[in-house]
């Protein structure tokens, strides 16, 4: 009976192997979900880079068919006069810090064509946004080597 009590005894708990085994799986699954964190916050920055210079395009649109002789000198025109939220402009309102990279977004226009640049932005982020623009706008695919994205659109025909 002493025997078996004894048994009993070193049987309980769990051993170092068993420990050991349960600290490798937990490592592994924070592993794969910080990589899967990571990927997913990459892509909704650059949905929100995307919407950022989607949203800038119609603001720019919308100013140069209302105003057609006066040109854009910085993203806060387009604030005050509506076009676009005031979101875009950052804690400065005037687009210092304020795309999803922590860089500056910048809108001006010349002669009826804007220009819209987002800066400080990581080169496979800016290849996306690229490649999101390219086929309706002039873009420019080397500017993601100084880590700027710039576009230009001119004004719609009314």
């Amino acid at each position: 009976m002493l025997q078996q009590l004894t048994n009993f005894r070193r049987q309980a708990g769990i051993s170092l192997l068993e420990l050991m085994l349960s600290l490798a799986i937990i490592a592994v699954i924070l592993t794969m979900a910080t990589r899967f964190y990571t990927q997913a916050n990459q892509n909704q920055k650059t949905n929100d880079g995307i919407s950022t210079v989607t949203g800038l395009i119609g603001g720019a649109n919308s100013w140069m068919m209302s105003t057609p002789t006066i040109n854009i000198a910085k993203l806060s025109d387009l604030i005050k006069a509506g076009y676009v939220p005031t979101s875009f402009g950052g804690a400065s309102g005037e687009g210092v810090g304020a795309n999803p990279w922590a860089g500056d977004i910048k809108v001006t226009s010349t002669n009826q064509v804007a220009t819209i640049t987002l800066t400080n932005l990581p080169t496979p982020q800016c290849e996306n946004i690229v490649t999101r623009f390219k086929t309706d706008y002039d873009t420019s695919a080397s500017a993601c080597a100084s880590g700027a994205f710039e576009l230009k659109t001119t004004s719609p025909k009314t």
